[in-house]
């Protein structure tokens, strides 16, 4: 069992991925060793794509440098091949490498996407969700239950003090307090790749 976790920043990587990274992670470990541990065994007619590879108790994995934008990273667990729990582990560890590589380099993340194999079988995907990109979920979410409560509040606020202006002015306090709820909800989401049998 392996994971391909696929990372896209919005502004270019640096030139020299290998060298930048190893400010975050250490030297890159050699990487026919690193190969060897891997699905990929004894295959290494890729190797000259590799801009970087680590290996630990732990882990493996190997880092592509697909584009100005994109990391492509192999991931696996070093420990078994076949337990989920031990490759989901590598994979966030991984994950939260890569995020601090993302922050030291001042990139920033657009999206990162993690798909799981078995053999060369799909078994599932995950996606990343900032913090931001949950906020915009939660406001797409019961649209109508947020149109209703400002509007309930500015019409009861009206027939209560007959009072226009300050009936607005509920309206759109209810309206902020919403908000505020939205993004304390979002502040609290942490930051992982989340998985879905659907996408």
């Amino acid at each position: 069992m392996w994971t391909e976790l696929i990372i896209t920043t919005k502004n270019s990587l640096a030139q020299n991925i290998g060298s930048t990274f190893e400010t975050v992670s250490g030297k890159s470990a050699d990487v026919k060793r690193c190969i060897d541990k891997t699905t990929f065994k004894g295959n290494y007619d890729f190797e000259q794509r590799i801009v970087y590879a680590f290996n630990s108790n732990d882990k493996v994995f190997l880092i592509f440098n697909d584009d100005i934008f994109t990391l492509r990273i192999h991931i696996e667990s070093a420990k078994s091949k076949d337990k989920f729990d031990l490759l989901d582990k590598a994979l966030k560890d991984t994950f939260n490498t890569m995020l601090n590589y993302v922050r030291k380099n001042n990139l920033k993340l657009k999206s990162a996407t993690a798909s799981v194999y078995a053999e060369s079988s799909f078994l599932i995907k995950g996606s990343y969700t900032s913090r931001s990109g949950t906020f915009a979920e939660l406001l797409k979410k019961d649209v109508p239950l947020k149109v209703y409560i400002p509007l309930v509040t500015l019409i009861v606020s009206f027939l209560l003090n007959k009072d226009l202006e300050k009936s607005i002015y509920n309206a759109v306090i209810a309206v902020g307090a919403t908000l505020a709820w939205l993004l304390i909800e979002a502040m609290k989401v942490k930051q992982e790749i989340k998985y879905s049998i659907y996408k």
